[in-house]
């Protein structure tokens, strides 16, 4: 029912002076994180203002409890909702976004999904957990216990678009916190050194901006946890202080990487 929405979001972006596929301009949108609803609000925001207009943003999550999220905005609560902000600055901005997980080569082809609900049920025409296990080299039992590390994605040009696995059920079947089509291929993912990946967001970001005004960063909650258990966070919090002189805020996000 999202599309009912188009009119007040092309009013909105009206109101702002921002056109069809502008670059001049971005939105930023916060979702509840329960309803599966990220692609569907990416897919009416293209419709509406254009594939090319920038989306970032996040979902909203509840500490990994997966019971209850909201999201607020102007007093307004909502459990299944979304917050979606349109920007038009007079001044330049960069969107950058990192990845500290890089393609292998090792690929896997989605041959059945349920998308609505973000299950994948075959993989290579096989049972995904087997043949996931098969192609990383795992057992399926080390597959089960490192699942929070375990992440596949899509690579289009230079960009990798990651999609996190949520669970893996007692079928073999796998829920991932995006969307994977059927008919579509994805490569197992690897982990690098996010200190070092920090340090090249921290000179492309000054390269092109000099000194930024402010920057705001979201992180979803998997590499927040990711970072704390390899003890880097608070490195890398410094070498955001040190290079952005503490113009900056860091949210911690359940962040969807979109599948479209």
């Amino acid at each position: 029912a999202l599309y009912v929405h188009k009119k007040e979001i092309e009013e909105c972006a009206s109101s702002c002076n921002i056109r069809k596929n502008a670059q001049d301009a971005f939105a930023l949108t916060f979702i509840t994180g329960l309803y599966n609803a990220e692609e569907n609000v990416l897919a009416v925001l293209h419709t509406v203002l254009g594939a090319d207009l920038p989306v970032v943003g996040g979902s909203a999550g509840d500490d990994l409890q997966f019971k209850e999220t909201k999201i607020s905005y102007n007093g307004r609560v909502s459990k299944d909702g979304a917050a979606i902000l349109l920007f038009h600055p007079t001044e330049r901005f960069l969107i950058y976004r990192e990845n500290i997980f890089m393609p292998t080569g090792k690929r896997l082809n989605i041959t059945k999904a349920d998308v609505i609900n973000r299950k994948v049920i075959t993989i290579d025409n096989q049972n995904p957990l087997k043949q996931l296990a098969h192609v990383i080299g795992m057992s399926e039992s080390q597959v089960r216990q490192n699942v929070d590390d375990l992440k596949v994605g899509r690579t289009l040009g230079k960009e990798v678009f990651i999609s996190a696995i949520q669970q893996i059920n007692s079928d073999g079947t796998i829920n991932f916190f995006s969307r994977l089509m059927p008919k579509s291929q994805v490569e197992y993912l690897e982990p690098v050194d996010p200190v070092e990946v920090a340090k090249k967001t921290c000179k492309d970001v000054l390269e092109k901006i000099p000194n930024p005004g402010v920057i705001f960063m979201s992180n979803c909650i998997q590499r927040t946890l990711r970072f704390k258990s390899m003890k880097v966070d608070k490195e890398i919090i410094s070498l955001y202080n040190t290079s952005f002189k503490k113009n900056f805020s860091l949210s911690s996000v359940k962040v969807n990487i979109l599948d479209t």
